[in-house]
């Protein structure tokens, strides 16, 4: 196949048609381009057999674009490897399927920039095997399925890494940023997530976690079953976790004289902690600092100040499915606060003649 061939491969199209969802005209397309050539062809059916593999791992419930992007992707860097599995190659991989590997990880940021996520495999020097990274940009959120059965969904700006020993020994995942997971109960392997200096342990339960590495707070929070957390590497130190109940775990910062602490809350509502999956965002006091960090991984948007007065204005609200222009005026009209934008770069400043007040100011769109 010629790089042009492989430029103008709809393989939305092509994912529609493994699924057999695609109409007359879309299948003619498919085959026209299947015979075009032998490479065409070869191509093709890795791609089947790919698509063939996951899918009695995974599944497919119903046609979706978006998602049925992610999982074809997702389908085939699980082919690749169970290639690796099969041929027992996992520490000397062949540079030819590195390269393979990186060419499905291109297709990734190509095809589905709108939803943001890039799937790879690569070698770990230090593990001496290889690992399976899931990478969601702002302004997405994803859903996958890990080899045990159990699902994470990703909010935007977040990763997951896990190694090819997944689910043989134990079911450990390393992340960055925001994920749920709903894990697949197995009373003899422990599911383990470390995130930012913390480590939540369960066996089969529902639980949020938020560890964004420029963030010194690291949050836990559990919505269904029991789960154990602590500071990694301080078994002496871990808690237990009651549905409701969410920990905070406050990083060592050696240039404010700061040591690490847990910090236990009770009672809590924790859909508002995991309503960022339905693209809610729940602002609860916070200030408009940190209020431009969370709505510019939401809507891949940079913030500027023009006024540093405004950053530690607070504000109460809740936001569904708005576009960024329509978050903004709510601020603008509820707040001394004023913007404006160009592209993706938003610049927040004072409205003149407008006096600063303490209390947090109530936003919503509804």
């Amino acid at each position: 196949m010629t790089e042009e061939r492989q430029i103008n491969v709809d393989y939305g199209l092509l994912a529609k048609y493994l699924n057999e969802e695609a109409d007359g005209v879309e299948t003619a397309q498919v085959n026209e381009w299947v015979n075009a050539s032998v490479e065409n062809r070869q191509e093709f059916e890795k791609l089947r057999q790919a698509w063939d593999i996951a899918s009695a791992e995974i599944g497919m419930k119903e046609w979706n674009e978006k998602r049925s992007k992610e999982q074809f992707l997702l389908k085939v860097i699980h082919e690749q490897a169970e290639a690796i599995r099969q041929k027992e190659i996992v520490v000397k991989i062949s540079r030819r399927l590195i390269q393979n590997i990186w060419k499905y990880a291109a297709v990734a940021v190509v095809l589905i920039g709108v939803s943001g996520i890039l799937v790879y495999n690569l070698l770990d020097d230090h593990q001496g095997g290889t690992f399976t990274e899931v990478a969601v940009s702002k302004g997405s959120r994803s859903q996958m399925t890990l080899p045990d059965g159990s699902q994470v969904w990703l909010n935007a700006d977040s990763k997951i890494k896990y190694t090819s020993d997944f689910n043989k020994l134990d079911r450990s995942i390393y992340l960055e940023g925001e994920a749920y997971f709903e894990v697949a109960k197995n009373l003899h392997k422990t599911f383990l997530v470390n995130a930012g200096g913390l480590v939540v342990e369960a066996v089969g339960t529902a639980f949020n976690v938020k560890a964004y590495p420029n963030e010194n707070v690291v949050e836990a929070t559990l919505v269904e079953g029991l789960v154990k957390v602590g500071p990694l590497d301080k078994p002496s130190q871990m808690i237990i976790l009651k549905p409701n109940e969410q920990v905070f775990y406050y990083k060592p910062d050696l240039k404010n004289n700061q040591s690490e602490k847990l910090l236990v809350s009770k009672g809590i509502e924790s859909s508002t902690f995991t309503s960022w999956m339905n693209g809610q965002i729940e602002i609860s006091g916070e200030t408009l600092d940190y209020i431009a960090i969370k709505l510019g991984r939401q809507y891949d948007v940079q913030f500027h100040f023009d006024d540093p007065s405004i950053r530690n204005l607070r504000f109460t609200g809740v936001f569904k499915n708005e576009t960024i222009e329509q978050v903004l005026e709510v601020l603008k009209i509820s707040s001394p606060v004023s913007y404006r934008i160009h592209e993706r770069e938003i610049w927040l400043t004072r409205k003149p003649g407008t006096m600063m007040s303490k209390p947090a100011q109530n936003i919503s769109t509804n």
